[in-house]
């Protein structure tokens, strides 16, 4: 429909659009003239007709408003002119009163409620003064009949199309606002946006152009490989791209380029936009930097393996002997707890040995302090290479070790403590004591045990090894 939009100026150019159809009809009208059909024509008032006619057509084109908010002053002055065309052709047996439903016509498309009532009072008034004033034979008394059926038809076509004007307009005014809401929103997204259809971008909004760097003209219209695609990653998108098209939508992450060449990281989700009819599937696009998001990841999952790192060291230095690297105390006590539940499980031997290197002062005070640490590392490196793989050596502080035998009954603990014997340098010697675990026994009365047996040993001269009583033989 020819209908400028609410505020829109009538440019003479939508005027003659306008009028164009009804011109075409007053050309027929008069071109038919000729053709009288036996009546005789008056030639003077159909040349009056034409040119009210003619001049009605050009003060329209000049007065635009004559095709809008005052078209019902031209269709009044259309009917003048029908009326004297229709009477300079013999009156009602012309033909021409139909012509009168193309004012009404007129005023319907492009006037108001108010002067389409206007427009049928001036038709009905073209038809009844003839009636009333000339008569037989060039108005019959049938004109009675035929004039108000013609009004009452063009009547219902006025008001019928002036309903269906309106709800086009009613539609095209909640598109409107629709349109203007959706393009607000899409303005305000901090994500780019991008509608593409059949390969090309159809509509982008100010953040993507923000974000590529690319201006509006540059991408609507666009086809792929789209502007901010890198060259080098043409194949792998054009991948994508086919991949999100066969599954109708879906998300990626991906490197993009701006306009000044520079790459950012950017996750994109598409989605499917319902198309009327069979046409190419278009695909709503959300394109959202994520190049700092990324970096920030980075950076955490590296603090976090760091952390991790230091963690572990930590963990490790709390249970490792500074001076020796063996086991402390600490790690030792993790350890007897494992192996207890192991032996209650399995049911096999554990034997706890307390070693004690003697007269260790007395060295130290014969050598000094580096050389009593030197011999401290030296026993520790030569007894673990001599341990099995399940034994647990551990320093439990000043000159004295622990070994945790798993497996291992008191006899074979002796032999190997004296396996260890040639181990210590200098001629340095050591005492040891030796206690097997027993059922329901803690760790306490174990080492306690132990503990015994090495005082034992050292009273009997030391340089030996003392096995503990078992509790049922004390």
């Amino acid at each position: 429909m020819l209908e400028p939009l609410p505020g829109e100026h009538v440019t003479p150019r939508l005027a003659a659009l306008r009028l164009a159809p009804f011109a075409l009809c007053g050309v027929v009208a008069f071109a038919l003239v000729p053709i009288s059909g036996g009546v005789d024509v008056d030639w003077a008032m159909v040349a009056a007709a034409f040119a009210l006619s003619c001049a009605l057509g050009i003060a329209a084109l000049l007065v635009p408003r004559l095709t809008s908010g005052a078209c019902a002053d031209g269709a009044i002055v259309a009917l003048l002119a029908i009326a004297l065309l229709r009477d300079g052709t013999g009156g009602a047996r012309g033909g021409y009163g139909v012509l009168m439903i193309v004012p009404v016509l007129w005023v319907a498309l492009y006037g108001s409620r108010a002067q389409l009532w206007r427009v049928l009072i001036a038709a009905a008034l073209a038809f009844a003064i003839p009636l009333i004033f000339f008569g037989a034979p060039s108005y019959p008394a049938t004109g009675w009949r035929s004039a108000p059926l013609t009004l009452l038809c063009a009547g219902i076509v006025g008001t019928v199309v002036q309903e269906l004007l309106a709800r086009e307009r009613a539609g095209a005014e909640r598109l409107q606002v629709a349109h203007d809401r959706s393009t607000a929103i899409l303005g305000a997204m901090r994500e780019g946006f991008a509608l593409t259809r059949d390969g090309a971008i159809v509509d982008v909004n100010p953040a993507l152009c923000e974000l590529t760097g690319f201006t509006r003209e540059q991408l609507v219209g666009a086809r792929v490989p789209f502007p901010f695609w890198p060259p080098e990653q043409t194949e792998q998108l054009q991948a994508v791209r086919r991949r999100v098209r066969a599954d109708l939508g879906g998300s990626f992450e991906a490197v993009f380029q701006r306009a000044d060449g520079t790459r950012f990281t950017a996750e994109v989700a598409a989605v499917p936009v319902p198309e009327e009819g069979d046409g190419p599937v278009a695909f709503l696009n959300t394109m959202r930097d994520v190049t700092a998001r990324n970096a920030a990841d980075n950076a955490l999952r590296e603090r976090s393996e760091q952390l991790h790192a230091a963690h572990a060291e930590l963990e490790r230095l709390v249970r490792t002997d500074p001076l020796t690297g063996l086991p402390n105390r600490r790690a030792l006590e993790e350890t007897y707890a494992r192996e207890i539940a192991a032996a209650q499980r399995g049911g096999g031997p554990l034997t706890l040995v307390v070693i004690d290197l003697d007269h260790f002062k007395a060295f130290n005070d014969a050598h000094g302090h580096p050389a009593g640490d030197a011999l401290l590392r030296a026993v520790s490196d030569t007894w673990t290479r001599r341990l099995r793989a399940t034994d647990s050596l551990a320093r439990w502080g000043g000159e004295e070790f622990c070994l945790l035998l798993p497996g291992c009954d008191a006899a074979r603990a002796c032999a190997l403590v004296e396996q260890l014997r040639d181990g210590v340098p200098h001629a340095q010697t050591f005492s040891a004591g030796v206690a097997v675990w027993e059922r329901e026994m803690t760790r306490e009365a174990l080492l306690a045990q132990a503990d015994a047996a090495l005082y034992r040993a050292k009273r009997d001269g030391r340089n030996r090894t003392a096995v503990a009583v078992p509790s049922a033989a004390a």
